[in-house]
């Protein structure tokens, strides 16, 4: 808006500012009139968009849903025609009747394939049995007629039992050896074997949990928290990601030989 304290007093300059605001008006009118253009061609377009998509669904629920001859009837497949010829019409009816034996053929073995095999309710044979005796109360051993009830067999029941993985600390003592009266030989110590961090802190089946947690079961750094965390350690996730690299370096030359090998 035209700041009234800024209107100019002088006539000429009253027209100059008339012919401006005028000139401004007609170009937003015309503005406008483009824009509304362009609103009734996207109005037509959404509709045309609605229809195409009517039709589709129509379409895809005629071929989900309608008989058998409707699902495969698409008028935009232009269809061979053969004429009346006697060899022809011969050699469809052949076709069709071949059709129709391996369709018949193939509704048999699918109902066969379907046939519920029966449920092998085992257990897994390998893994460890443990059998326990149930206890019986000692009133019931005794029968009151006959005195002490012998045993003639067992009733055995399956249970599958779970154990969280146990993590236990292997504490390793190193022997100082010396020589008693010649302190000058100094302390001999076995020699400590290799470790994936400093200090050997971390056991090899550590790294090879770590490593089948993210890779083979996809679980991220921070879940492999709570996973150790359940069977009694907490640890940082910068700790899991050391432990994993240092592996990755123990790794490489196999990775490398791998690699000439494919």
């Amino acid at each position: 808006m035209q700041d009234a304290t800024l209107l100019p007093e002088d006539l000429g300059a009253c027209h100059v500012l008339i012919a401006a605001l005028s000139a401004r008006v007609t170009a937003n009118e015309a503005l406008l009139v483009e824009q509304s253009a362009v609103v009734i061609d996207l109005q037509a377009a959404r509709e045309k968009l609605a229809q195409e998509i009517e039709e589709l669904g129509l379409t895809i629920r005629r071929l989900l849903l309608g008989r058998r001859p409707e699902r495969f009837d698409d008028p935009r497949q232009l269809k061979l025609d053969f004429g009346a010829d006697p060899g022809v019409q011969d050699g469809l009816a052949d076709a069709a009747a071949e059709a129709e034996t391996i369709l018949q053929e193939f509704t048999v073995r699918r109902r066969v394939g379907k046939q519920k095999k029966p449920r092998n309710e085992q257990l897994p044979a390998h893994l460890r049995r443990e059998e326990v005796v149930a206890e019986m109360p000692a009133a019931d051993q005794q029968c009151p007629e006959h005195g002490l009830r012998q045993v003639v067999g067992y009733d055995v029941t399956e249970t599958l039992v779970f154990k969280r993985p146990e993590l236990w600390v292997l504490r390793t003592k190193y022997p100082k050896y010396v020589c008693p009266d010649n302190p000058d030989c100094g302390v001999v110590e076995p020699a400590r074997p290799e470790g994936l961090v400093e200090g050997n802190r971390f056991d090899t089946s550590v790294a090879a949990e770590i490593i089948v947690g993210k890779y083979a079961y996809h679980l991220p750094i921070y879940r492999e928290q709570d996973w150790f965390a359940s069977s009694g350690w907490m640890p940082q996730r910068s700790t899991l990601l050391n432990i994993m690299a240092s592996a990755a370096d123990v790794l490489k030359p196999l990775y490398e030989h791998y690699v000439e090998l494919v």
